[in-house]
């Protein structure tokens, strides 16, 4: 058994010395853009930029479009690597074929306006994927309506939001 153990220790260690020698460079893996280069990143998933994101980056700085309707800022620590960044978002929703009961009273329509702030990680790959996790303070007044009836429920919300998105930078 030992010499069985030493026979794949051995050629695990041969294997490995070698295996550079027929791979890429990391300059050739690396598909990301170099400093002073602009970026994009397209984003998927709960975030200051909403559900479905595209982010323009140039050195530490991004703005990011969101839908539903969002816009969003970010300073990044590192821009071209893993970093902690900061953000500031804003935006407006509506739907206007909401159709939510709420305490007992139909509504028809939805609109919302949110602001916030907050803080997150990304860690880029080479490859261009890459993975957020945030948190912000958000602010949201909500409104609901119906254009049958004069009868209108408002509401302020202020909590956290914590997001993750999967995104690929190009």
């Amino acid at each position: 058994m030992k010499a069985i153990t030493i026979c794949i220790l051995a050629f695990s260690i041969v294997s490995y010395s070698y295996a550079d020698e027929n791979t890429p460079s990391n300059y050739e893996k690396n598909k990301l853009p170099t400093a002073n280069e602009p970026s994009f990143n397209v984003v998927l998933g709960v975030s200051l930029e909403s559900i479905l994101g595209f982010e323009y980056q140039k050195e530490n700085h991004v703005i990011g479009l969101g839908l539903p309707g969002a816009v969003s800022y970010k300073w990044f620590k590192n821009p071209y690597g893993d970093s902690i960044y900061f953000g500031a978002y804003a935006g407006k929703f509506s739907n206007p074929e909401n159709n939510e009961v709420r305490d007992g009273v139909f509504y028809k329509n939805y609109r919302t306006s949110f602001v916030g702030a907050g803080i997150g990680y990304r860690w880029q790959w080479p490859s261009g994927f890459n993975v957020t996790t945030s948190i912000a303070l958000n602010s949201s007044k909500i409104e609901y309506s119906n254009p049958n009836s004069s009868k209108i429920k408002n509401k302020s919300v202020l909590g956290p939001l914590p997001g993750i998105i999967i995104g690929y930078k190009f």
